[in-house]
């Protein structure tokens, strides 16, 4: 008999954390994403919360909604391509509505410098010739990849295998004996295979 009570006790103090646990988790963060100058709504954009590995996206009217989260302050991240990324501290036990206005910036690419040196130099110190392709000519190509960009300057080649699929010949020398440098640091996970395009 009082094993039977301490069992009955003990259920009933675990249906009472269960019910509890599940208010808690309750509650619901909603709210709408729009372009800060037109205010037209952003659809696709990535809602995150770091701290508890959740998120969402918003739907086509810009809105989203993130169910089940604790009432505890959250650090909150919301990103879209070509917008700046906004973070934000929210106490999700007095707020259960944030909207965000994104404000579009604009990505710009950089020169790209082909050298047969692992870094850049100048062409005065170093006797291999070095070819510098300006923004300008890249911005003017309707490439797929940066190898159909440059394979148009001199010395440059590429083999194809599909679409977005192109190694550098540079020189005669194929992409397994280049090294592709992306600011000191080499650019080599899709080298060796044919089938995969540059990283």
């Amino acid at each position: 008999m009082k094993s039977f009570s301490f069992l009955l006790f003990y259920l009933l103090l675990m249906n009472s954390q269960l019910q509890a646990d599940n208010e808690v988790s309750n509650i619901t963060l909603t709210g709408k994403i729009t372009d800060k100058n037109t205010g037209d709504p952003l659809p696709g954009v990535n809602i995150y919360l770091p701290d508890l590995k959740k998120g969402t996206i918003s739907d086509t009217t810009g809105s989203y909604i993130i169910r089940n989260l604790p009432p505890t302050k959250v650090f909150i991240q919301v990103s879209y391509l070509s917008y700046q990324t906004q973070f934000a501290t929210i106490d999700l036990s007095v707020t259960s509505t944030a909207n965000f206005e994104l404000e579009y910036t604009a990505t710009e690419i950089n020169n790209v410098v082909i050298t047969g040196l692992s870094k850049a130099a100048e062409q005065k110190r170093t006797p291999a010739s070095i070819t510098v392709v300006p923004k300008s000519i890249l911005m003017q190509s309707a490439a797929m990849n940066i190898i159909d960009a440059i394979a148009s300057q001199p010395g440059i080649a590429q083999i194809t295998t599909g679409t977005g699929i192109s190694k550098p010949v540079i020189r005669g020398m194929g992409y397994n004996r280049v090294i592709l440098i992306n600011d000191g640091i080499r650019q080599e996970g899709q080298q060796w295979g044919d089938e995969h395009g540059i990283e």
